[in-house]
């Protein structure tokens, strides 16, 4: 289940890496205050997330091959902990990068 998963988040982080947002907007990309607060900012934003993304993408895929030779009870509990901690995680590694980059 993981595996499947992370097939999905990898070509869908590859696509944002690929068809980055030009401009500020509310409808696509990487969107949070401080992404929003300059177009430097956005750029960073969107150049930033999307290469986490593929990583945190990679990693749940290795995990998920992993799972698929080690079947246990609690495969789906373990799954969306694990899908939800790796998009949480690119949230904060982001947020830190913006704030640590900051461009006004």
């Amino acid at each position: 289940m993981l595996m499947e998963n992370s097939i999905l988040l990898l070509v869908i982080s590859i696509l944002f890496k690929v068809f980055k947002p030009k401009k500020r907007n509310f409808w696509y990309g990487y969107r949070t205050r401080l992404s929003k607060l300059s177009q430097s900012n956005w750029d960073e934003a969107q150049k930033y997330s999307s290469t986490i993304f593929i990583i945190v993408s990679s990693v749940l895929f290795v995990l998920g091959i992993l799972f698929k030779v080690i079947v246990f009870k609690y495969e789906l509990v373990v799954t969306i902990i694990l899908i939800l901690g790796g998009l949480t995680s690119i949230f904060i590694f982001t947020e830190k990068h913006l704030i640590n980059n900051e461009k006004e």
